[in-house]
């Protein structure tokens, strides 16, 4: 077949026309997924969808070529929310705040809302820094009290053998099994085996947790004055050793069905980067009779 002059003009002509028309079909497109994925983002953030907005806010700056400072914003403070319950969240929320500073259009944006990300990058660099506290001060928590979670029981016997014997004046020890991988080893304040101080948990070998009683008050006034009373210089301990008081976890459950009453939990938990170390104060009601303690645990 021969190929014309003519034919060939033709044929180059209509490959332009539709290539241009593909080409523009795809401009216009990408801008308006990007726009329809962003509005997605919104609605899911304004609904308490952390996770479909941040799927979408993502899909936007992808269909859009690059994320600009609106993108970027939304994203940081969808993620803002995500890093609140689960800290995994936090290295990319870092990242997305130094993307949104060298975003080209940073300069035009609206003033009020970068100054919202400025706030938020003062307080990650703070959350950072108690959170280099709150390890080195679980590393000092464990060489104060000999209790090295992860570490062989056999072998801490033998470098603290005053650990796991009783030390007349300072404590009695008691062990006990639980479970064919698990043992228990209390430390008690008297020789009769009252005013509990530390419980020990030993699994597969291993210094499991170490849970230490700051009181333990097994007759309590009707509105818990003695714990309320005494829990004050607990916090103000643990505030300076960590540097913060976390917010509580309430929990409250039925005590006992068959006398009534309650158990009423407040949960302070520090969490470095493989332990967390956590102050329960609990507060029990089981038929009428209160009573109350106040743990600092620290376990994986």
């Amino acid at each position: 077949m021969r190929v014309t002059f003519h034919s060939l003009t033709i044929f180059l002509l209509l490959l332009f026309v539709f290539t241009g028309i593909s080409t523009s079909s795809f401009s216009q497109t990408n801008p308006l997924e990007a726009k329809a994925a962003y509005l997605l983002a919104e609605e899911s953030y304004g609904k308490g969808d952390m996770r479909a907005a941040l799927e979408y806010v993502e899909e936007a700056a992808t269909k859009l070529g690059a994320a600009n400072a609106k993108i970027l914003y939304l994203k940081i403070m969808t993620l803002k929310e995500l890093s609140a319950k689960n800290a995994a969240f936090n290295n990319q929320l870092d990242s997305t705040i130094t993307a949104f500073e060298k975003a080209a259009d940073i300069a035009d944006f609206n003033e009020e809302k970068t100054l919202e990300i400025v706030k938020i990058k003062l307080e990650r660099k703070r959350q950072r820094n108690l959170g280099n506290q709150v390890e080195q001060s679980i590393l000092d928590y464990q060489t104060k009290t000999g209790w090295v979670i992860g570490m062989r029981a056999d072998s801490l016997e033998k470098q603290r053998p005053d650990l796991f014997t009783t030390q007349p004046g300072k404590y009695y020890v008691y062990k006990t099994g639980v479970s064919r991988n698990m043992s228990l080893l209390y430390h008690y304040q008297s020789p009769n085996l009252q005013n509990l101080t530390d419980i020990i948990t030993i699994k597969d070998s291993l210094i499991s947790s170490h849970a230490h009683y700051y009181y333990n008050y097994p007759t309590e006034t009707p509105d818990f004055g003695q714990s309320v009373k005494a829990q004050v210089a607990v916090l103000e301990e643990l505030k300076n050793t960590f540097g913060y008081i976390p917010d509580p976890e309430l929990k409250t459950t039925d005590y006992d069905k068959s006398t009534g009453g309650s158990l009423t939990n407040y949960i302070y938990t520090w969490p470095g980067k493989e332990l967390k170390i956590s102050l329960s104060i609990s507060h029990y009601s089981p038929g009428g009779k209160n009573s109350s303690s106040c743990v600092l645990s620290l376990y994986k």
